[in-house]
């Protein structure tokens, strides 16, 4: 969790639950108010460090704090299939009987089906979510999945954000290619906490396949390896996926098959020393190749240069009044090497970051003390060094609204729109209540609310966005329970 959300986090809850009183806390279900059996659980000390005291929940959802210095704490609880909660308290030299109640979200879910142009199943399709905060995230359960045999799929798992769904497919009717929901221009799909998405259909016209056939280069190189290189073919409008995905044979020579017509990047990266779910790991000093291939037809004998890493300049501009002394940034690549080519680092001064594939990466401000550059979006061979700065906050003021609702409390999902956060945030309010969300880098979120323990799924959402150093007035309104 980032610092600044950390710090409205703790901002928010603890000015409205007296926590020096609580004996326990119970982890349950949002809707059913059931315990969820075993989460895992972690105690944050000040300052977002995790303590060194050990949390056990048990199978009924219930822990006990253990004899805590005074000062502020925040208890982390996740689960597989929920959105993770954080919930943040003050404690005091008081005893207390108190048992808290954190509540879990579940998470969201895709369902659809697969078909040819003739209404039929298309065998052995790949589903993928891409969410903007999970696109680099492909190896979590559920944002990846395969149809079943009468060509139905559901993604599960999924946080709330904006997710794109595509599939890759080889069948012998209609060929093997890449599709996307909604077409050659994809829908986004944008999902809130908890929420089932129906009736999401892909519909996959025929297409021939071509082999692709070529060779990395210097043979010297491509053969450091056992495991070979990997090697990927992404689309050159839509190259942060790739749909072809291969490894080299002992002398670099590589094949793809039943590849749809069209242009592609080919991303070659290596020597591979083990695997990742979906992407390759890579040795350490990896040799990168990079280029276009034109595939309308069959293409054989292309060459693939590999190259030494890039390096990139990074210089921490912090201020005085910082409130860190160290810049976090993760480094990305914006094109699917089918490798695991991210950077999270911490920066202090200035730092030459070597061993970056070529091409263009993004930078986004890390989990704590999160820092942005000029332009999040840039070549690899932009002038160093690349200046980083504390991410510029915003804030949101939060009204919700429901004209007679018998439940007095709500909760608030935020999660990033376009901001890279990886954790939703949940907090309680009462309704008709006013406040603040302080210490938001800036940019657009999805704001969702709903009632707590409703049995009826209402909830009412928006688009928010946040600029630095403004206030951004937002209104949830909810229908009347009554109606």
């Amino acid at each position: 969790m980032s610092r600044p959300l950390a710090l409205w986090f703790a901002a928010c809850c603890a000015a409205r639950v007296a926590m020096a009183a609580v004996a326990g806390v119970t982890i349950v279900d949002d809707v059913s108010a059931q315990a969820v059996p075993s989460p895992n659980v972690i105690l944050l000390c000040g300052g977002g460090r995790k303590c060194n005291t050990q949390l056990h929940a048990d199978e009924y959802g219930t822990f006990s704090f253990p004899k805590l210095a005074a000062g502020s704490y925040e208890v982390v609880a996740t689960k597989f299939g929920y959105t993770p909660t954080v919930y943040s308290f003050q404690a005091s030299s008081e005893s207390g009987s108190e048992v808290v109640r954190i509540r879990l979200v579940r998470c969201s879910s895709i369902r659809g089906v697969v078909l040819d142009a003739q209404q039929q199943p298309v065998a052995r399709a790949r589903v993928y979510a891409l969410g903007r905060n999970s696109r680099s995230k492909l190896e979590q359960r559920g944002l990846v999945t395969e149809v079943d045999r009468t060509g139905h799929f559901r993604l599960y798992n999924l946080p709330p954000d904006q997710y794109i769904v595509a599939i890759s497919y080889e069948s012998g009717s209609i060929g093997r290619g890449v599709a996307y929901y909604g077409g050659r221009k994809p829908l986004p799909i944008v999902v809130s906490d908890g929420e089932e998405k129906q009736n999401i259909d892909i519909v996959v016209e025929p297409s021939s396949g071509f082999d692709v056939v070529g060779q990395l280069t210097p043979s010297e190189a491509a053969s450091r390896s056992n495991l070979g290189f990997s090697v990927s073919l992404a689309p050159s409008d839509k190259a942060e996926f790739a749909p072809y995905k291969t490894t080299t044979d002992g002398s670099g020579a590589f094949r793809f098959r039943g590849v749809a017509p069209g242009r592609y990047t080919l991303l070659a990266s290596g020597p591979v020393i083990g695997t990742s779910y979906e992407n390759a790991l890579l040795a350490a000093s990896p040799l990168y190749g990079r280029r276009i291939v034109d595939v309308f037809g069959n293409t054989e004998d292309v060459t693939v240069t590999l190259n030494a890493g890039r390096s990139l300049t990074l210089q921490a501009v912090l201020p005085d009044t910082a409130a860190h002394t160290k810049c976090a940034v993760t480094i990305r690549s914006a094109e699917d090497w089918g490798a695991e080519v991210a950077r999270t680092l911490q920066i202090s001064g200035s730092e030459v970051v070597a061993d970056l594939p070529p091409g263009e990466i993004v930078l986004a401000p890390g989990e704590r003390n999160g820092c942005v550059a000029a332009d999040s979006r840039l070549d690899i061979n932009t002038q160093s060094p690349i200046r980083l700065i504390p991410a510029p906050l915003g804030t949101i003021r939060l009204t919700v609204s429901a004209a007679g609702e018998t439940a007095e409390l709500f909760t608030v999902h935020l999660t990033g729109a376009d901001v890279p956060l990886d954790r939703n945030r949940m907090i309680t309010i009462h309704n008709t209540e006013t406040f603040d969300l302080p210490g938001l880098p800036s940019g657009k979120y999805l704001v969702t609310v709903r009632p707590v323990g409703g049995q009826v799924d209402r909830r009412s959402a928006t688009i928010a966005e946040v600029k630095k150093d403004s206030m951004t007035a937002v209104r949830l309104d909810l229908p009347s329970d009554k109606e």
